[in-house]
């Protein structure tokens, strides 16, 4: 037992305050940090969002030129995602957010329930 006077000394053990500052110093890197993260979240959700927009409305002019629509035509979903698969799109898009989507005529965006409109991409947000 040559060792065992340097486990139980005060020398090598680690005090109240340097445990305090370094849950501190953690404390503030978290508090830098997770609001990052969280706005980082929102713009992913945002811009999934726009960008289901986007195909939303890429389907509704080509259904609108494949079949010789006038441009206030106004497509319902199911003439745009069928169930079997073969229409302008493969799978109805969903929003993150739990918006619900709105085709509107062709001469209008597409827009999300929750405040989101395919203009964002043209028009710069």
């Amino acid at each position: 037992m040559k060792y065992s006077r340097f486990l139980h000394s005060p020398k090598y053990a680690f005090t109240l305050v340097e445990i305090m500052f370094t849950v501190f110093i953690i404390g503030i890197l978290l508090s830098v940090a997770v609001p990052n993260f969280i706005q980082a979240r929102r713009q992913a959700v945002r811009k999934s969002c726009i960008s289901n927009l986007h195909k939303i409305d890429w389907a509704k002019d080509a259904y609108i030129m494949d079949n010789h629509l006038y441009l206030d035509a106004e497509p319902t979903p199911a003439q745009l995602y069928p169930d079997n698969g073969t229409g302008y799109l493969r799978s109805v898009p969903t929003c993150n957010s739990g918006g619900v989507y709105t085709i509107n005529p062709g001469n209008q965006f597409p827009v999300c329930s929750n405040g989101a409109t395919e203009q964002h991409i043209i028009g710069g947000d």
